[in-house]
């Protein structure tokens, strides 16, 4: 088992165990879709080894932006135990495409040495 796992409203998990989220449907001259928030969880009984840091990467990487990141400088205390609430981290997101067409993108956590959790972003941007 994997120790750091992702998890967010609307994931959907292959039978390969990749996970993707598709954070819908936007205007390119909107504002974007915002408020995507990921939570990233130690599962295992032992801390991440070393700092955490977030690294978004993909073609169409530049269609999605970290806004809040309370994953990176981080060490997760071990897991699983629900009653402490400092195990996960959070990064929130925003889909803001700047050109039409489908997107994707991938966002990675990952100790430094250590574990990392991955997750796929698919998106759209419409034309107005």
């Amino acid at each position: 088992m994997p120790a750091l796992s992702v998890n967010a409203t609307g994931v959907v998990v292959a039978a390969d165990g990749s996970k993707s989220l598709n954070v819908g449907t936007t205007s390119i001259t909107g504002s974007g879709a915002t408020g995507i928030v990921l939570t990233f969880t130690n599962e295992i009984l032992a801390p991440t080894t070393g700092l955490l840091s977030v690294a978004l990467a993909g073609a169409d990487a530049a269609d999605f932006r970290v806004t809040d990141d309370k994953c990176t400088g981080v060490q997760l205390p071990p897991g699983p135990v629900p009653a402490i609430p400092t195990r996960v981290c959070t990064v929130t997101l925003t889909f803001a495409p700047t050109v039409a067409g489908a997107k994707t993108a991938t966002v990675t956590v990952s100790g430094s040495p250590g574990d990392s959790a991955l997750i796929t972003l698919t998106g759209t941007g419409t034309s107005p």
